[in-house]
């Protein structure tokens, strides 16, 4: 687990835009999560089954725990929360090629275009803690925490 969250942190370091500061990391984690539990949502409607169902069921209430914790972090900047976030990163780009054709796919297949999101969340998750030192202590470790409990959903 530690090895593929450090591998995270050195693939994506680079990839990192300067300038993110930790109010742009919350809001955008907070996005993420919340496309992550609509599209759980969206995917339990088409009934896919009970293995399926349960996972799906893990990530959205996970997603409500992180999005509770993130919140928590963001009360903490005050005047320093923008009211409009970045939607462009590969979790929300996917999604939004999943509905362009989700009318004829069906559970297992939207299921299978969920588990490569999940691959793109931990990816995020590493690009943001690659960013570490210049991150409050308190928001660096919660996004370790969060990072270490998406892979465990599978």
């Amino acid at each position: 687990m530690e090895q593929l969250i450090n591998s995270h942190l050195l693939k994506f370091n680079s990839m990192l835009e300067e300038g993110k500061t930790a109010v742009t990391i919350v809001q955008e984690l907070i996005a993420v999560l919340t496309t992550r539990k609509e599209a759980c949502e969206k995917i339990l409607k088409k009934n896919p089954g009970p293995e399926i169902t349960k996972t799906l069921n893990t990530c959205a209430t996970q997603s409500d725990g992180f999005i509770n914790e993130l919140m928590s972090e963001l009360n903490q900047f005050g005047d320093a929360v923008m009211g409009e976030v970045d939607r462009d990163n590969a979790y929300q780009n996917r999604w939004r090629e999943v509905l362009k054709k989700e009318d004829p796919m069906n559970a297992q297949e939207l299921f299978k275009t969920f588990q490569t999101m999940e691959e793109s969340l931990a990816q995020l998750y590493g690009q943001f803690a690659a960013e570490g030192a210049e991150l409050p202590a308190s928001l660096q470790e919660l996004l370790q925490k969060q990072a270490q409990q998406v892979p465990d959903s599978f």
